[in-house]
């Protein structure tokens, strides 16, 4: 279920008002979430901490998805820990405009440690599909992410339950193959 976010995202077309709010506050939320910066983020999201929620980018990614995405760091880690200690269930939930829920994300990048992050708060979230039903191991997999293929499907119950079907079984193993992941365990 595609969860639609808050924007603090304007358009090109919207009031210089808009375009300064982001500037002020968007573009540094940004920067603090890929540089695993949680200082600068946190000042900011004291002052309205429903931020966590608001779309940052173009693509309507939370500081969840940048932060995820990101180079796997220790400031990146903390990052994520600290955010996701803030956050709902429901949270980890919202998707961007591609469907891609921050989980989605840090599989497709091989950020092993926000992964477990998210998981250990919310352990069904593996189980979110995107648009066209890409799990998050399946992801990991396309992008050739050994680490986080192991890390996934050790969690995923040998990926049997009802969001498994034979054919997304046989998507990760094509693309395990493909990588050259297959057999590495």
């Amino acid at each position: 279920m595609h969860i639609f976010l808050l924007k603090l995202i304007c358009e090109v077309t919207s009031s210089t008002g808009s375009r300064e709010k982001y500037i002020s506050i968007g573009v540094p939320l940004y920067q603090a979430a890929i540089r695993g910066d949680w200082k600068a983020a946190e000042s900011i999201l004291k002052r309205n901490g429903d931020l966590i929620r608001f779309a940052i980018t173009e693509n309507e990614e939370t500081l969840l998805h940048v932060a995820a995405s990101a180079e796997s760091t220790k400031g990146v880690e903390d990052f994520v820990i600290n955010l996701v200690n803030l956050m709902e269930k429901k949270d980890l939930e919202l998707q961007n405009r591609s469907y891609d829920t921050a989980l989605n994300l840090a599989a497709m990048a091989g950020n092993e440690k926000a992964a477990r992050i998210m998981v250990e708060k919310h352990p069904t979230l593996m189980d979110i599909p995107g648009k066209r039903g890409e799990m998050p191991l399946y992801m990991a997999a396309l992008y050739g992410k050994p680490a986080m293929v192991r890390y996934l499907y050790g969690i995923s119950n040998k990926m049997s339950g009802d969001f498994w079907s034979h054919e997304s079984r046989g998507w990760v193993l094509q693309r395990c193959v493909e990588a050259g992941i297959f057999g590495k365990y």
